[in-house]
């Protein structure tokens, strides 16, 4: 191998620190808050810098991180929404602790265990260098040099090469429209049909890779339709213990530690959170989840009435119905539910306006035993629902422009198995997706952390219901403000919606065109900004990712944050 081609070497970690910081302290400032990624960032200095010792590494990106995190919180702090400051808090209350982690130093140590074997690659292909003199010899050595690249362990180098490969090939493929609704509208004409798609299923069964895949994973990730784990410290610390459990033994340590709580001084959440965890535990020492004979309604009493059920409760406005009721939009619904008769229709639960005239929410069950025909029939009448949902919502409304801003939620049981089912429309096409799958484990000796999940699920679901529900609220009254703003500085009979048009010329029937044109889009605009203040209180800590939750895990003191 000529001299020329030889690699050349990189900068160690250990003797660049201040390199570190600029590099660390430049990604903070170009990525925004909520798109912060430790592992990515870690990832990223193991890239452009070499490893010589684990430890010293680990000190120096940690030492970097830190600093820089303190620098950038002190001069940016002021700048920041609410949200990204409470989110800056969380990154640097937990930096020192995060650095630590087994994974990092496991991504260290694999760094510069590659960098040792291209060390001594690079050392064996020198050496060969100096002794080729001839051409016949290079020849020679060429063809040695391919046979031992093919059986040579994978380096840093070419695993650079390899993604330099991807990231060449990425950019030759076809580059997805820019909007949303562009995407949405794009793939509903290949995908769809009736003014209907599901993106989940459609991203599901389409190739790894292919623009259909890619398309569709964009609209999930860039239109928020996944469940977002919303939070607060005190849930988090609960749900990390229970997570933390290794039998059932210690769980039920947790379960005494939150009985101990009056029921005056804990929250509807939590109360919930030890219920659940009380009626599970009971549920385990049975042994009673392992049977899938039961019925829909042993379900309903044994499992969904103190496990999913008790979070809808408490909740001032609205009420929960059990077992085969009615909706108030039945008749609607049956416009979606192709052929169903309104008096047919009937929904396991309902979570609506305790007037009955808004249905928030609704799920249907199905005991383990159901086959997958009924669990199918139970999905499209919830898709249906769903859509009845929207348009209802529209109504209320009155701006079809501004239907994309909420969505409907339905959730479905199959025995212990929930999976929670979304629908948006926008640009005109009814938009289903899956938010979230979870279960109920079997017991809780070896599957307390699964069952964390389910119960953060399930705290996170009722909260993203009830902000949905308040989206649509206030878009709604900000419209009705408008409009007795409207008619109290303006005289009645001069309002562009009197009834007179027969009796208006040309000309005047083109100012009233204007002032409804005008006025219709002064109250688009006011709706649309009003919604975008509806968002959790400053109590609620919302992870959009898995790391996020870890950093909460990691905080030192989780309700200093929370207030």
């Amino acid at each position: 191998m000529p001299p020329n081609d030889q690699r050349p070497r990189e900068k160690y970690i250990e003797e660049n620190e201040t390199e570190i910081r600029k590099f660390v302290a430049s990604y903070l400032s170009s990525v925004l808050v909520e798109k912060w990624q430790t592992f990515a960032l870690v990832d990223q200095i193991l890239e452009k810098y070499s490893v010589m010792n684990t430890n010293t590494t680990q000190a120096i990106i940690s030492n970097a991180y830190q600093t820089e995190l303190g620098i950038f919180r002190a001069d940016q702090a002021s700048n920041l929404s609410k949200s990204q400051r409470r989110r800056l808090d969380v990154f640097c209350q937990t930096a020192a602790h995060f650095i630590e982690l087994d994974a990092i130093k496991a991504k260290i140590a694999k760094a510069m265990k590659e960098d040792a074997v291209d060390a001594c690659h690079q050392a064996t292909m020198t050496s060969k260098a100096r002794k080729e003199t001839d051409a016949t010899m290079n020849q020679s050595q060429s063809s040695t040099s391919n046979m031992k690249k093919s059986t040579f362990p994978t380096t840093r180098s070419t695993t650079k090469r390899r993604n330099e490969q991807k990231n060449s090939e990425r950019k030759k493929q076809k580059a997805l429209p820019e909007t949303i609704e562009e995407r949405i509208i794009g793939l509903y004409r290949t995908h769809g049909a009736e003014q209907q798609m599901d993106v989940s299923k459609i991203h599901t069964s389409s190739e790894k890779g292919s623009f259909v895949y890619r398309l569709s994973k964009s609209i999930i990730k860039d239109a928020q339709l996944e469940l977002l784990p919303t939070l607060t410290a005190d849930e988090h610390s609960y749900l990390s213990e229970i997570s933390d459990a290794k039998t059932i033994n210690d769980a039920d340590k947790i379960r005494a530690k939150m009985m101990s709580i009056l029921c005056t001084s804990i929250s509807p959440s939590l109360e919930f959170i030890r219920t659940a965890l009380h009626q599970m535990i009971i549920l385990s020492i049975d042994g009673a989840l392992y049977r899938k004979s039961h019925g829909e309604d042993w379900y309903r009493i044994n499992v969904y009435a103190n496990m999913y059920d008790n979070i809808f409760l408490m909740t001032k406005g609205f009420e929960s119905l059990r077992a085969e009721m009615k909706p108030t939009i039945a008749q609607r619904a049956t416009r979606s539910l192709r052929g169903v008769d309104p008096n047919d229709l009937r929904l396991d639960f309902i979570f609506q306006r305790i007037d009955g005239k808004v249905v928030v929410f609704a799920t249907e069950d199905k005991n383990a035993s159901a086959s997958n025909s009924k669990i199918i029939k139970d999905e499209q009448k919830c898709d249906g629902l769903r859509i009845s949902m929207l348009e209802e919502m529209e109504d209320r409304l009155g701006f079809e422009e501004l239907i994309d801003e909420v969505e409907a939620i339905t959730a479905q049981w199959h025995g212990l198995q929930l999976t929670i089912r979304g629908t948006k429309k926008i640009g005109g096409v009814f938009v289903h997706y899956t938010k979230k799958i979870c279960r109920i484990p079997a017991d809780l000796d070896t599957q307390c952390a699964t069952f964390a999940e389910y119960l953060m699920t399930v705290v996170s679901l009722k909260r993203a219901i009830m902000l949905n529900f308040c989206r649509c609220q206030v878009m709604t009254e900000t419209r009705k403000v408008d409009m007795v703003k409207f008619l109290y500085n303006n005289d009645v009979s001069d309002s562009p919606d009197r009834e007179k048009s027969e009796d208006l010329d040309d000309s005047e029937r083109e100012v009233m065109q204007q002032l409804l044109t005008s006025r219709n889009e002064r109250q688009l605009q006011n709706a649309r900004e009003a919604v975008k203040d509806v968002t959790y209180n400053d109590t609620i800590l919302i992870a959009k990712d898995w790391q996020f939750l870890t950093l909460l895990s990691l905080l030192p003191n989780a309700s200093s944050i929370s207030s």
